[in-house]
């Protein structure tokens, strides 16, 4: 995951500058969303310490627009991106519930829970400067869906990318 988001980043700096500071990735938070027992506390200092190593390579974060977020929940990774054009939580999910017979929703909820911790962490590193996100609306995005059930890195790779 580090090398994906580095390689991301290498190509805003290099070939599309105008997108830097426009959209960040955000690559060591998806440690937090793991449904691991940590307490509230532990997840807060160690979201906190990821914020404040992954914002050093930003000049001001609060000017970004697209925060993107990967998320890894048992073996399934997807993204959510803080959208603060629409100021909402885009979810970029590569699964295709509707042909699955299955809903999104039991496979988000730990994810759901974690928005307020995942939101003072913001605030904290940010002091208090960055917008409240935690009870923005959810879309599901309508993305490609993956075919095969190890195509994943490479549809989050994709969403993040554009």
């Amino acid at each position: 995951m580090d090398f994906t988001i580095h390689c991301l980043r290498y190509d805003d700096i290099v070939h599309k500058e105008d997108s830097m500071r426009y959209r960040v990735q955000a690559k060591n938070v998806e440690k937090v969303y793991m449904d691991d027992g940590k307490t509230k506390t532990e997840e807060f200092k160690i979201l906190r310490q990821c914020l404040e190593s992954e914002i050093e390579h930003y000049s001001d974060i609060t000017k970004a627009k697209l925060i993107f977020m990967p998320v890894c929940v048992g073996k399934h990774y997807f993204v959510y991106c803080i959208n603060l054009i629409h100021n909402r939580i885009d979810i970029l999910d590569s699964i295709d519930y509707f042909w699955a017979g299955t809903s999104p929703k039991p496979h988000h909820q730990s994810i759901y829970d974690k928005l307020p911790i995942i939101n003072a962490a913001f605030q904290k590193v940010t002091k208090d400067k960055f917008s409240q996100f935690d009870n923005w609306s959810r879309p599901f995005i309508d993305v490609p869906k993956q075919a095969g059930p190890n195509d994943r890195m490479f549809f989050l790779w994709k969403y993040m990318e554009f």
